[in-house]
């Protein structure tokens, strides 16, 4: 009994259509391309899509962060306060929400590029064009990049 087949470009025309992303002209060379595996096809939409999402910049949300500071910043935590200052520590227990690029969806995309070019069924052309986008190029210019981002919570 054979196995119904999907052909890759129908997926392409499936992700295309979920991320609405078919008008945009970085896409529309990929329709021209041959892909031996759906890897290619992914690690390609997703080197170009992280391409313009640097180039637009990464997302950033705010994340609560909690620390011992000299200066009060965001909220004071009266209790822990308290406790630094019977021991003779001068800071003051404080709760803040700060803006950051290393967030979940960022953290998804990072996550996603290394699982690709992990793959052994990558072509070694997407694994580096990922790798340039994850790592940077050589070329020396100052951009913002996925390693950057921290795939653990803080």
């Amino acid at each position: 009994m054979n196995e119904p087949t999907i052909l890759i470009h129908n997926i392409f025309y499936m992700l295309c259509y979920a991320f609405r992303v078919l008008r945009q002209t970085n896409f529309a060379d990929i329709l021209a391309e041959e892909f031996d595996h759906v890897e290619d096809l992914m690690a390609a939409i997703l080197s170009r899509g992280i391409a313009m999402q640097l180039k637009q910049g990464l997302c950033k949300s705010y994340v609560e962060k909690k620390e011992q500071t000299e200066a009060l910043r965001g909220k004071l935590h009266p209790c822990e306060t308290k406790r630094l200052h019977s021991m003779k520590i001068p800071k003051v227990e404080c709760s803040f929400d700060e803006l950051t690029e290393n967030n979940e969806l960022n953290r998804i995309l990072k996550a996603t590029a290394q699982k690709l070019t992990a793959c052994p069924e990558v072509s070694i052309k997407y694994r580096k064009e990922l790798r340039n986008k994850l790592y940077g190029q050589t070329d020396g210019t100052q951009q913002q990049y996925l390693s950057d981002l921290r795939l653990c919570k803080e």
